[in-house]
């Protein structure tokens, strides 16, 4: 699914600020699906994660965020005009795991942070492993992707982003078995995606 033209530009605008501000390097682009469904999931050491990684694909992106920014109307208009819908952190939120296997049925791209909130050190955080069955029940390709130098723009301690340099890796794709072939693997896909980021992982 190609983004409304709007979206278009503001990734445009928002590349530029990225390599002004960031001097942000994107590495690996070509490993995430032209046209395919495919769930990609980031490790997240800072609000712009998501922007850092939709700004780079030209196609749209569908991402979990954060009930509570929903509270509000403009906000959860400007959310959902620009791809989000609500998770329930650290739960088992079956509304958006409905939506999420919805939107890979219709051939989308699915951005999840398995950590389920911003790393205090950029270190990687325990994974919720609930990504692993969603790529199975959809069963979809997995695009493991590393952000690297966005805990020291914008640590969970400031206000405000700062300068500095941001590294985007997009690996190559794993392709999870089903639960019908493997059983209850899930702890061993998300071992799997987990040990892939650590390899361009240098905070």
């Amino acid at each position: 699914m190609r983004d409304a033209l709007f979206v278009t530009l503001t990734k445009h605008w928002l590349l530029v600020m990225f390599r002004l501000v960031f001097q942000i390097q994107y590495q690996g682009r070509q490993n995430v699906p032209a046209t395919s469904p495919a769930l990609i999931v980031c490790n997240h050491q800072s609000y712009l994660d998501p922007l850092f990684v939709g700004a780079a694909l030209p196609r749209s992106v569908r991402y979990m965020a954060m009930k509570q920014l929903f509270v509000k109307r403009p906000i959860e208009m400007l959310l959902r005009f620009y791809g989000a819908f609500p998770v329930a952190t650290r739960s088992a939120d079956t509304g958006a795991i409905k939506a999420c296997l919805q939107y890979l049925r219709a051939s989308e791209l699915v951005l999840i942070f398995p950590e389920g909130e911003r790393s205090p050190d950029g270190r990687l955080l325990d994974f919720f492993h609930g990504f692993a069955r969603i790529a199975q029940l959809g069963e979809v390709p997995i695009v493991p992707v590393t952000i690297d130098g966005a805990v020291r723009v914008w640590p969970r301690t400031a206000r405000w982003p700062r300068p500095g340099k941001v590294r985007v890796t997009f690996h190559e794709p794993l392709h999870p078995t089903s639960p019908s072939e493997s059983g209850d693997d899930t702890e061993r896909i998300a071992l799997q995606v987990r040990d892939v980021m650590e390899t361009t992982l240098c905070t």
